[in-house]
């Protein structure tokens, strides 16, 4: 069996599809994931692509177009499994020509001239090896992937590299046809994003923890993977995401309901606290202090104190320097936790300097 990947921008375009499409790509993906790839799978060698390029039989007139690649496996995020990655559907009097439904940058290999191809009834031996890895000499390197040497064993490393968003298409979804269609259906719901190796590992770190990485990093998305899970793992108890941005709330809030709705599970079922710090302030502060009245500090308030409250650093002031002072403020206030120092240490070697990147969230 093989986990289905679905790029995103194909997956805007399947949801904007016609029901009976619909219904007969999920029925190619159910195929391809089960392995049963005979009735109109082809495999081709693509010129300037490292690996094999699939498409598959939709219909009479639409093909589907796959790569396979190696990926952690979500149960087991230390052992690397092929994954059945799905680019884009075409007419098939288009397969060879330039002109696709999901123009994505990431996709342009899929223009590239077909230098062979064959027609195959079953999956290779390992579909997600390179086609140097299977012909050292470089001669027939596509009849080599289809028919790799006894013995062989594919060395690829992770294909997920995190540049491209991958949905993992939930068992459940493809397994029923009203499923299907009612996932596509969503107004604005999304799929689960498909995790890289760091990813899991952090993933399923105990905390407290504290993840830290630069905006589109995927501090946001890690964390609410947590609350999923601490969701599923405790039947009560409360949740709290805290963040100093609305719109990151707001994002938090959607993309939490999301991947309940992607895994089967109900997203109202005791759902997590979404607030910015300034709405958790004002309601732990009784509403008749004086406190719950007063304004939030922000960036441009604290600029104007600091430039009116220390007038002989005035001349030293800049941009990046009241920025500075601002942001380490409010870290400090943010983790002024007398314990969290000693507790974080133990998970530092769970984090390898370099790895893909994650949250200003403690959990």
């Amino acid at each position: 069996m093989y986990p289905i990947l679905i790029h995103s921008g194909f997956y805007k375009i399947l949801r904007d599809s016609p029901a009976d499409l619909r219904a007969r790509v999920r029925k190619t993906l159910l195929r391809l994931r089960e392995g049963q790839w005979g009735g109109g799978t082809r495999a081709k060698r693509l010129a300037g692509a490292g690996q094999a390029v699939f498409e598959a039989r939709v219909d009479s007139g639409d093909r589907l177009l796959f790569t396979a690649i190696r990926a952690a496996d979500s149960g087991d995020p230390a052992r690397l499994t092929t994954h059945l990655q799905v680019w884009d559907v075409v007419h098939h009097d288009n397969v060879r020509r330039r002109t696709r439904r999901n123009l994505v940058p990431e996709a342009e290999f899929l223009d590239f001239k077909a230098l062979e191809e064959f027609e195959i009834t079953e999956p290779p031996p390992e579909p997600a090896a390179a086609l140097d890895e299977v012909s050292a000499d470089g001669t027939e390197p596509l009849l080599h992937f289809l028919i790799p040497p006894d013995g062989f064993e594919s060395r690829s490393g992770e294909g997920i590299t995190g540049g491209v968003r991958w949905y993992l298409a939930p068992e459940f979804m493809l397994a029923g046809e009203a499923e299907f269609q009612r996932m596509a259906d969503q107004a604005d719901g999304e799929l689960e994003l498909k995790l890289m190796r760091d990813q899991y590992e952090i993933l399923r770190a105990p905390g407290p923890l504290l993840l830290a990485g630069s905006a589109g990093s995927g501090k946001t998305t890690i964390a609410i993977h947590r609350l999923v899970e601490a969701r599923s793992q405790m039947e009560a108890g409360r949740l709290l995401y805290l963040s100093y941005s609305p719109w990151l709330v707001d994002y938090a809030r959607r993309l939490y309901r999301d991947v309940m709705i992607a895994r089967g599970a109900d997203p109202q079922a005791g759902p997590p606290h979404f607030l910015t710090f300034a709405d958790l302030y004002r309601k732990l502060i009784p509403p008749k202090e004086a406190e719950a009245r007063a304004d939030l500090v922000t960036y441009e308030s604290f600029a104007s104190w600091l430039k009116h409250g220390a007038p002989r650093i005035d001349s030293f002031l800049n941009l990046a320097t009241v920025f500075s002072a601002f942001s380490t403020l409010r870290t400090k206030i943010r983790m002024a936790r007398p314990d969290s120092t000693n507790r974080l240490s133990k998970h530092k070697s769970r984090i390898r300097p370099g790895s893909c990147s994650f949250s200003d969230s403690r959990l």
